[in-house]
């Protein structure tokens, strides 16, 4: 039975550079907001390792609940960080569309343009000082491809 309800789900399909800007947010304060200090950061691998765990647990039971809430009738969209940061003026068009709303006057100026600026870098050999130590620790994991990707997006 359709509802009429339309969930929102967030999320980042890079859970290692998801795991690196928390703990930069977290435990260096380095932000969007306090951006005199984006210096290159030192963080423990096993640190890494235990938040990608916590994101797969917390990805699954996000795909269950989705899931569930189609299978009720709900209208599910789910948007990508990644997809923000490439396409931010189609994905917000096509949000508008799902939630039912004509596109706000000022979608353009503000999606094309947006006052946000990443303080952490995609290219993670930028941001880690201890970068080597990181690639050993994950060599021969699925979590090298996501600490090699070098997707340059401003």
């Amino acid at each position: 039975a359709e509802t009429g309800a339309v969930i929102v789900c967030f999320q980042r399909l890079n859970t290692l550079k998801r795991a690196v800007s928390n703990y930069r947010m977290t435990e260096e304060r380095k932000s969007q907001f306090r951006r005199k200090d984006l210096s290159p950061s030192r963080i423990p691998p096993e640190y890494l390792k235990s938040q990608i765990e916590r994101y797969e647990v917390y990805n699954a039971q996000r795909r269950c609940l989705m899931e569930m809430a189609a299978r009720a009738g709900v209208d599910v969209m789910e948007i990508r960080y990644e997809d923000i940061q490439t396409r931010p003026h189609t994905l917000f068009l096509e949000f508008f569309d799902k939630v039912g709303l004509p596109p706000d006057e000022c979608l353009e100026e503000h999606s094309q343009s947006s006052r946000f600026k990443k303080s952490t870098g995609d290219d993670l050999r930028e941001v880690l000082i201890n970068y080597d130590e990181i690639h050993s620790y994950f060599t021969g994991t699925p979590v090298l491809a996501m600490l090699e990707e070098r997707r340059s997006v401003q």
